[in-house]
């Protein structure tokens, strides 16, 4: 994808030159006779990651180049503040434009008009040690508006789908209260984050007078992101469990990233300490995860093949985004949205893995289901044979045993009548009797309620129809 992306497609009639300005300040009218400019023949080279000096580009449009109105767009990583002058009759128009500049005082793009003579442009790049990269467009104002359309619709449909995914997360979570699914919810805003700061949106409307908040966003954004995946991957493969040594890694590794996030705060030197601590701790985040997924191959193979898919792709193109920071990579399609291909996957084979393990939840939920009406069966049936056993238990010791006994004091007292007792005596012993043999009724009574004998004699059908 060309840097200059003219109507014609063709870099013909634009010529770029490039001048590092080392030791000194320089102002536009020495800049502008300085012969020291090098002819720049690839202009995917305008990465020079991370530098202090202060860089010109010398933008020549040929008097070749169509006439009409033209825009010239800046779209830099992170970038303080940038400086475009425009050769004229008079001396030379300052148009501010990076975003260390108030915002009345700035543009967050370049408008002029090509007439059919040449036209000179100077752009001054200020570094301060952070990444200086400047990718940036020239289109026909006609031509743009088609373009525009097309990102803002891509756009559009991007941040659509993170939405829907932040919104299942917190469902998910609302109705199993499970801690991968929070984690899960935390590490997609953080990474929305992210697209939002490298799209523009945070510097253009959030914080468009703040280059303090701007810087600090990103440093927010990304340190959230990785000690949420961090959280989420322990969580999900059951490091906790199964890996300890690793548990013990990513514990480390959240704790250095809440101190470079500290350091970050302290401007400008300290969160030039964290662009570069924060590759660091990047890369052996994306070696850890590698590991990891390796080592859980055979416990969690469900999960193995998705999540090392994602991990690949954090590594294949977290590789190369950092490449780019630190300029050994030029400016390209792939450079230029690799924080894109490094968060979108992530988020969406996330989501895979999400929606793969809560099929596998709720296949689990209903055998479990299914486990535990089998065992209320047993245990239902187990019950009743323990209550009929013990029923017939207490229906034979109350007929064979208290029965019995009552039976032997009945008698007993027949035979005492028997021996002519008085008529005091007599009365009592009938009496007695009385209460022995209604004794004896309720005892038969309560045997036969408890263990009816039709049940061992002719069973439980006939029974019931009896």
């Amino acid at each position: 994808m060309p840097l200059f992306g003219l109507a014609e497609n063709s870099l013909e009639h634009v010529t770029v030159f490039h001048l590092e300005e080392i030791g000194r300040k320089m102002e536009i009218n020495e800049v502008s006779t300085n012969q020291q400019f090098k002819y720049v023949s690839d202009l995917s080279e305008l990465n020079f990651g991370f530098s202090s000096s202060n860089h010109w580009i010398k933008i020549v449009l040929h008097k070749e180049l169509s006439p009409g109105n033209y825009k010239l767009l800046f779209n830099t990583t992170i970038l303080d503040t940038i400086e475009l002058y425009q050769a004229q009759s008079t001396g030379y128009k300052k148009t501010l434009i990076g975003e260390g500049f108030p915002n009345s005082e700035r543009y967050f793009n370049y408008l002029f008009s090509k007439q059919e003579k040449a036209l000179i442009l100077y752009v001054k790049l200020h570094g301060n040690g952070q990444p200086i990269a400047l990718p940036m467009t020239l289109n026909k104002v006609e031509d743009h508006e088609e373009i525009a359309l097309t990102e803002m619709l891509s756009m559009g449909i991007i941040y659509g789908i993170i939405f829907l995914i932040l919104l299942l997360n917190l469902v998910l979570y609302l109705n199993t209260r499970e801690k991968i699914y929070f984690y899960s919810i935390f590490f997609t805003a953080f990474s929305l984050l992210v697209l939002l700061y490298f799209d523009g949106i945070i510097k253009l409307f959030v914080f468009p007078n703040s280059l303090y908040w701007n810087n600090e966003i990103i440093a927010i954004a990304f340190c959230g992101s990785f000690i949420f995946s961090n959280l989420y991957i322990s969580e999900f493969l059951n490091i906790r469990e199964n890996r300890l040594l690793f548990k013990q890694a990513f514990s480390v590794l959240n704790v250095l990233f809440f101190i470079i996030l500290g350091i970050s705060f302290w401007h400008p030197i300290g969160f030039n300490f964290y662009l570069q601590a924060n590759l660091i701790l990047t890369s052996v985040e994306a070696l850890l995860f590698f590991l990891c997924i390796l080592s859980v191959r055979k416990t969690e193979q469900d999960y193995f093949v998705i999540q090392l898919i994602g991990v690949v792709c954090l590594i294949i193109f977290g590789t190369t985004a950092q490449l780019f920071f630190v300029g050994f990579l030029p400016l390209h399609f792939i450079t230029n949205h690799a924080v894109h291909f490094v968060v979108l996957p992530q988020l969406f084979i996330q989501t895979i893995a999400l929606g793969k393990r809560l099929a596998i939840l709720v296949k689990e939920q209903s055998t479990l289901q299914l486990a535990m009406i089998k065992t209320s069966e047993h245990y239902a049936h187990s019950l009743i044979n323990t209550i009929e056993e013990e029923r017939k238990r207490l229906s034979k010791e109350f007929h064979d045993s208290i029965g019995q006994n009552i039976l032997v004091l009945r008698n007993s007292l027949l035979k005492m009548l028997k021996g002519n007792p008085d008529s005091n005596q007599q009365s009592k012993f009938n009496e007695l009797l009385a209460i022995t043999a209604e004794t004896l009724e309720e005892i038969r009574q309560i045997s036969q309620n408890l263990r009816p004998t039709t049940l061992d004699t002719i069973g439980l059908t006939a029974s019931i129809s009896s």
